[in-house]
């Protein structure tokens, strides 16, 4: 069996639009740029047997650019809520990864 790499990222489905244009160069379109999270999110998909457990602040939040995002032999996608401005939300979250996904 495959070994299985985890990875959690936090503020995963932000896309980046740029206030003014100083923050991107002239030859990069706004649909080039995508936030940290994002991005990361997406690079990670790419490499063979890796799950991805990319936070979204709530339920409501689009999360659209995260599940069109290709992935590679083996990558799964989780996409759980996880608000900082809840005391109970990291803890929740620790025991859905464990119950559903069972991640430890």
């Amino acid at each position: 069996m495959a070994s299985n790499d985890i990875y959690l990222v936090t503020g995963a489905n932000r896309g980046f639009t740029p206030i003014t244009p100083i923050f991107f160069s002239l030859r990069a379109s706004l649909t080039e740029i995508i936030g940290i999270g994002l991005g990361l999110t997406q690079s990670l998909l790419l490499r063979p047997d890796t799950t991805v457990i990319a936070t979204v602040r709530s339920e409501a939040t689009d999360a659209k650019d995260l599940t069109s995002s290709p992935k590679a032999e083996g990558s799964k996608l989780l996409i759980p809520q996880l608000s900082s401005d809840s005391e109970t939300s990291a803890v929740e979250l620790s025991k859905t990864l464990q119950t559903k996904h069972n991640i430890s």
